[in-house]
């Protein structure tokens, strides 16, 4: 294992924790940002008085729906990270045949040195 590799690992083990962490406080602090949200847009509209009962309705409508789309994409993003790289290694792998597996990204001395010669 080089150098490389060991910086690549714990790089990945920080992302990982990091995630972790984030996804126990995901709900609160999405529920945060949006109470702060609807009070930026609801807020002006309010003190100008142009602010009808449809348009308070429609703004927490729009912004609820917006919060869950965002949760949704929080909630789902390393497997949709996921799978974005293994379609882009797998359409790159059928135009350029080899033998490189997804398990190369984490040992990035393999892509370095190939056939134990330095990669150009």
């Amino acid at each position: 294992m080089t150098i490389l590799d060991s910086i690549t690992g714990a790089f990945l083990a920080g992302l990982q924790a990091g995630i972790g962490v984030l996804g126990q406080y995901s709900i609160a602090l999405l529920g945060v940002t949006t109470l702060i949200a609807f009070y930026f847009q609801v807020g002006p509209l309010l003190a100008m008085g142009s602010a009808g009962v449809s348009d308070a309705i429609g703004t927490v409508l729009f912004l609820f729906l917006r919060a869950g789309i965002l949760f949704w994409l929080l909630v789902n993003l390393v497997p949709l990270a996921d799978a974005t790289l293994a379609t882009f290694l797998q359409w790159g792998l059928a135009a350029t045949p080899g033998g490189f597996a997804l398990d190369s990204f984490k040992n990035p001395s393999a892509i370095v040195e190939q056939d134990g010669q330095p990669a150009v």
